[in-house]
């Protein structure tokens, strides 16, 4: 089962989901406040 929570850090909005009981945060909610925020995270 998935499920989808969010959390606020900062003024930020981060999403989380968790599956089959591993627990994932989206890096890109993460960086949105950071300028260059598109460098910090790439392919």
């Amino acid at each position: 089962m998935v499920t989808n929570k969010s959390l606020t850090v900062k003024g930020v909005e981060v999403n989380l989901t968790s599956k089959d009981d591993e627990d994932y945060i989206n890096l890109t909610d993460m960086t949105k406040s950071f300028n260059g925020a598109d460098q910090l995270i790439k392919n």
